[in-house]
């Protein structure tokens, strides 16, 4: 997953969406972290806001990423599903087994 989201996609991905005059839109940072959301991977997400909220230079333009980001996937989570996270997927975070 680390070979598809690079900071060189990323920065790909944000010169598809040319930023309007006035600055501040992050268009395609909502596009990608839905659409890697709906494809389930889920751990391409937050590489996707640490690269948009790296561009930010106000508070109040952060917290707008923030909240506009978390309107997305959930809206997109609505109708695509929420990825599914599999946090016992490697052996050695399995919880014990009780014995009795």
């Amino acid at each position: 997953m680390t070979d598809v989201v690079t900071p060189e996609f990323l920065s790909h991905l944000k010169a598809l969406y040319p930023a309007p005059s006035s600055g501040g839109d992050n268009t395609w940072a909502f596009v990608a972290a839905v659409a890697f959301s709906a494809s389930n991977l889920p751990e391409a997400v937050p590489l996707v806001f640490q690269h948009a909220a790296s561009s930010t230079t106000e508070d109040k333009d952060s917290l707008l990423l923030v909240r506009k980001m978390k309107d997305a996937l959930f809206k997109s989570g609505m109708l695509s599903g929420y990825p599914k996270v599999d946090r016992f997927a490697s052996p050695g975070s399995r919880p014990a087994k009780h014995e009795t």
